[in-house]
């Protein structure tokens, strides 16, 4: 099963917990009623699970839940999805080294990729066939650009300027300086700026 790449990662489903305001990142389950599809988050200070829904993120629930119709190994893909939330890297990095048919793909600053781990993240970005849902070309580009500022790898930076054109890196500088806060994303601004 084929569906549209989508535009954002499975970190776009997390949420507020209601009780404490920790942001509570999206458990891999979701739940349909009254005619819409909840993403089920948890909470990381204890407060249990619990359903969300948010118009701006239905496209990205229903890619998912579409996504999921069509795995090939859907338990392989729910333990690749606890590894990816989860806190032990040793188990991320046997992930990452062997990642199987299919991953679901988070944002960088949601996975605990150890810095060891971060050129095979990276590569994975960019080449790896397996994420469900499918990220755009756009997405790929924006979490390599994320990998090679986090863990400051000009190799990744370049590698980066020979996968994407200019115009695809000059349309994402607005959007990748507002995910950085504010700070400098050097490697991103080098790029720019380096000959073709």
């Amino acid at each position: 099963m084929t569906t549209e790449p989508v535009d954002v990662t499975l970190s776009r489903l997390r949420s507020e917990c209601d009780l404490c305001g920790a942001w509570s990142a999206f458990t891999g389950r979701t739940e349909a009623r009254d005619g819409k599809t909840y993403a089920v988050v948890r909470c990381p200070n204890g407060h249990g699970e619990f359903p969300v829904w948010n118009r701006d993120r239905e496209q990205l629930v229903a890619a998912y839940v579409r996504s999921r119709a069509g795995l090939r190994a859907p338990a392989a893909f729910d333990g690749a999805f606890a590894t990816l939330t989860g806190t032990d890297p040793a188990a991320l990095s046997r992930l990452l080294a062997a990642p199987g048919a299919e991953l679901p793909l988070f944002s960088v600053e949601d996975v605990p990729v150890a810095a060891a781990d971060a050129a095979r993240w990276f590569d994975l970005l960019l080449g790896f066939p397996g994420w469900r849902p499918a990220p755009s070309r756009a997405v790929r580009i924006e979490e390599a650009l994320a990998t090679a500022v986090k863990y400051e790898t000009p190799a990744c930076g370049e590698a980066v300027r020979r996968f994407a054109s200019p115009e695809e890196l000059e349309g994402l500088f607005d959007r990748f300086v507002r995910r950085l806060r504010g700070s400098d994303p050097a490697v991103l601004a080098a790029l720019l700026a380096a000959p073709r």
